[in-house]
């Protein structure tokens, strides 16, 4: 269960930087 938590929060942090490079 943890390691799905990780993984999803990483999936959030990679979108989150892609939107903000692509500014």
């Amino acid at each position: 269960m943890t390691a799905t938590i990780i993984t999803t929060l990483i999936f959030i942090v990679l979108l989150l930087s892609c939107l903000f490079f692509s500014q």
